[in-house]
């Protein structure tokens, strides 16, 4: 019965085995596909992905659409899939490099002839050679997708270029029968938005009304706090003060900067958060959204370029004006530019609804026909005010005209737009006005802010800002340091500006927000020159950490200094050689880690690391001799920081040890910065080499009448007196010499601190002689005689200066031998030769 239920059970066994057969392959190539290493699958899914996806978005580049932002929304896509392409070749590097490096253990297959390989290389080989060529096909499609998908960017870029040419040159003929669908257009639009508010009211009214309040009320209460807060933060920043007569022209730029922004932004915050709480309380619908929205825009715009006309203008406030024109041509170009604001903000409006509304494009035309018509004689007009200032500078006298080119300028710009809207090109006339308004008011607000980052700048300025006020009473730096501070400010202001004001500029020319992002993406991630690919958030990072690591290495320094060397009492030159190796050895890691962080590969470093040596070879053999032997005295420590050396010419105290040269400060506090090398190669004196153990000699003499004896004992009493005299060895006294007016002894005395002999020299001397004087003791001074002889002088002359000399006698008789001497030898003077160059008498 058991060998029954044991047939029985292998029977199924076997069965559900033969059954399993199709899992079992399967499962057999799972385990070879999970064989692969973990990034050929990755990019073999990812790739195939892409390849799928780049099919779909050509057929929809393909399809010969029309929209623009469709076409930015695809061009995105094909830039994204560039970029995994990229990424995918790189995930592959490290795999084809560890093939690389196993080809290379296995070597060369053998040559023709020689005997062959086991079959276990040959199929390791084999087995390299099929990853490697996976690898390359991996890439190489990779490679195919990254092209593919670039073609189709370009070609929807010069899609996007067309279809933008196209609107800007489109020709609508002017005639009456377009005046007669216009009217007949607007009536039925006027009908329309009646209609869509008159019932969105009502219905509102009628079945939302508290949700209405709600969100009116909550509306009021944000435009209240928006106005306090305004008013008690902002208003300092854009009221002009009346008591200033006469403000710095960076208090004008300052003020007329805030003045435009500030308010502006306040009014922005107040239509978002209105339309943000109506829709909250689900008030409004789409269409009433789209005309909120549109009006809020229009209102924003119409502020943003008052205030900056203001703030440049001043046209009430002259003392506050950035540019020199007259009172009277102020208020005319302010008014004018309102003018046309209005205009356009009108249009702007009136276009917005007929897109919202259905109208036909027709109400469009007429609506900006009329609006360019004006904008064009409203510049014609501004061309002929005289708004500058004369020559004696008088701003209310009236004024000259504008420059020449201004004037041109102006007027051909208006008599462009009312020829090219009559001429039916009323798009590109609306363009036109457009960027003189919009393009206009962010060059001026760019201008304002390059002038205010120049005018922080400039010296002594900086410190008269709000922010240079508070860092002088918090830190209160030198005057240097904030100018420094100021020159970094203007800098930061400079390329807050750039950053601004170049989006905007492009928004109104025809950009998309997408292709900024992808720009600067692209700018930040992938700059190529030629054949180098930069990225410049990859440097960013990488500097960032190197500043970062050499921060840290600074505290560590400074910590283990502080703490750790100087509680275990270690000398002062090796805590400085240990805090300056740890210097280097941080800051080349820092290096190390800043490099790889930056994405640089230290392999493409070969070639510079040859030409470096060559150089080396050539040119910076100095420099590197220096580094070695900076490296070598801070290993050996022949002498260290606080050392009293003496090399060459040179003596002084060892300051710093860099590892290019060696700061020796001299007696007279010289800094001498002696090359590291000649300090290694040369003869240096160390006075603290193995301790400060030094002597002191003091030379002295004495008067022949002394005792030596007397004299010797006296010298070695003060020595022994002398507090930073060493007992041991104790002190030496010598006599030395017979000298030409003294006795010569020498005191001999040893310092625990060899820096202390200066002073120790000079008591010594203050007691030696006090001693000898109390003693009696003389300490003489050179003496010598000195002899004159007349050369061939008559003896009729020395008679008559020995009758001289007699009778001026009383003042200096005992020295009056003249004479005498002269006669000393029978009474003749002595008729020696004269020398050479020597003249007789």
């Amino acid at each position: 019965m058991v060998f029954s239920f044991a047939r029985r059970l292998a029977g199924f066994l076997l069965l559900f085995a033969l059954l399993q057969l199709p899992g079992l392959a399967i499962a057999q190539d799972a385990v070879t596909a999970s064989d692969q290493p973990p990034a050929v699958a990755a990019a073999e899914t990812a790739l195939a992905r892409s390849e799928t996806r780049l099919s779909t978005l050509s057929e929809a580049v393909e399809d010969d659409a029309v929209d623009e932002a469709q076409l930015v929304e695809l061009k995105v896509e094909l830039d994204d899939l560039a970029q995994q392409m990229l990424e995918i070749g790189v995930s592959l590097r490290p795999v084809l490099s560890e093939i690389k490096a196993r080809s290379t253990v296995l070597g060369d297959p053998p040559a023709e002839g020689a005997p062959a390989e086991a079959p276990e290389t040959v199929a390791a080989r084999e087995a390299l050679a099929k990853e490697r060529a996976q690898i390359n096909a991996l890439t190489g499609r990779a490679e195919a997708v990254s092209i593919r998908a670039n073609r189709l960017g370009d070609m929807i870029n010069e899609r996007r270029k067309a279809l933008f040419a196209d609107t800007l040159t489109q020709r609508t003929p002017i005639n009456g029968a377009l005046f007669d669908q216009a009217a007949s257009a607007l009536s039925s639009e006027m009908r329309s938005f009646k209609s869509i508010v008159g019932s969105w009211v009502s219905f509102v009214w009628t079945f939302k009304f508290e949700a209405l309040m709600a969100s009116v009320f909550l509306s009021l209460l944000t435009g209240l706090f928006i106005s306090m807060v305004g008013s008690r933060f902002i208003g300092r920043f854009i009221n002009r003060d009346p008591a200033n007569e006469a403000p710095s022209y960076l208090q004008r730029l300052t003020v007329a900067f805030w003045s435009a922004i500030l308010p502006t932004a306040a009014v922005a915050a107040a239509f978002l958060a209105v339309l943000a709480l109506m829709s909250a309380f689900s008030v409004l619908r789409d269409d009433i959204t789209a005309l909120l929205s549109a009006f809020s825009a229009a209102i924003i715009g119409l502020v943003l370029i008052a205030r900056v006309a203001k703030g440049i203008l001043a046209p009430r406030k002259p003392n506050w004006r950035l540019i020199r024109f007259t009172n009277r041509g102020a208020r005319r170009i302010y008014h004018l530019i309102l003018a046309m604001t209005l205009i356009n903000a009108a249009d702007f409006l009136l276009g917005k609804i007929s897109s919202i509304l259905g109208s036909p494009v027709i109400v469009t035309v007429v609506n900006s026909l009329v609006a360019t018509i004006l904008i064009g004689l409203i510049l014609v007009g501004a061309s002929r005010v005289k708004p500058m200032v004369g020559a004696a500078g008088d701003i209310t006298a009236p004024g000259h005209a504008w420059p020449r080119w201004v004037q041109v300028a102006l007027t051909v710009s208006g008599v462009g737009m009312v020829v090219l809207s009559l001429g039916g090109y009323v798009g590109l006339s609306k363009f036109i006005s457009e960027q003189i308004l919009l393009t206009g008011t962010i060059l001026a607000l760019i201008y304002i802010g390059f002038q205010s980052g120049h005018a922080v700048m400039e010296p002594g300025n900086f410190a008269q800002t709000r922010l240079g006020a508070k860092i002088s009473r918090r830190f209160n730096p030198s005057a240097v340091r904030m100018d420094q501070i100021g020159l970094a400010a203007g800098l930061v202001i400079d390329v807050l500006v750039l950053i601004i004001g170049i989006p905007l500029i492009l928004l109104q020319w025809g950009f998309r927000i997408q292709d900024i992002q992808l720009l600067l993406y692209r700018a930040v991630t992938n700059i190529q020159i030629g054949g180098i690919s930069i990225s410049l958030s990859g440097i960013l990072i990488g500097l960032v950490l190197f500043i970062g690591l050499v921060v840290v290495t600074r505290l560590f320094q400074r910590w283990l200094d502080s703490t750790v060397m100087a509680r275990s009492q270690m000398d002062p030159g090796v805590r400085n050689s240990i805090r300056t190796s740890i210097g280097y050895l941080g800051v080349v890691i820092a290096a190390l880690f800043g490099v790889l962080a930056a994405g640089i590969d230290l392999s493409s470093l070969a070639i510079v690391a040859g030409a470096l040596s060559l150089g080396i070879g050539f040119g910076l053999q100095n420099i590197v001799s220096n580094f070695v032997s900076g490296l070598i005295l801070l290993a050996e420590r022949p002498f260290k920081a606080g050392d009293w050396v003496q090399t060459g010419s040179t003596e002084g105290f060892v300051k710093r040890i860099s590892v290019r040269a060696t700061e020796i400060e001299t007696f007279e506090k010289q800094s001498i910065i002696v090359p590291n090398s000649e300090l290694i190669n040369g003869t240096v004196g160390n006075w603290n080499h193995r301790n400060s153990l030094g002597r002191a000699d003091v030379m002295v003499g004495a008067g022949y009448d002394a005792d030596p004896e007397e004299v010797l004992r006296i010298l070695e009493e003060i020595a022994l007196a002398h507090p930073l005299v060493l007992r041991n060895p104790p002190p030496v006294v010598h006599f030395v010499d017979f000298g030409a007016s003294s006795l010569d002894f020498v005191v001999k005395v040893f310092l625990a601190d060899v820096l202390s002999q200066m002073a120790v020299k000079n008591d010594l001397r203050v007691a030696i002689y006090k001693r000898f004087k109390a003693e009696g003791i003389e300490i003489p001074f050179p003496k010598s005689d000195v002899n004159f002889t007349l050369k061939n002088v008559p003896d009729e002359l020395l008679q008559q200066l020995a009758k001289s000399a007699g009778a001026t006698g009383a003042k200096d008789s005992d020295e009056q031998d003249g004479p005498d001497a002269a006669k000393s030898s029978g009474g003749q003077p002595r008729r020696d030769a004269p020398e050479d160059g020597e003249a007789d008498s």
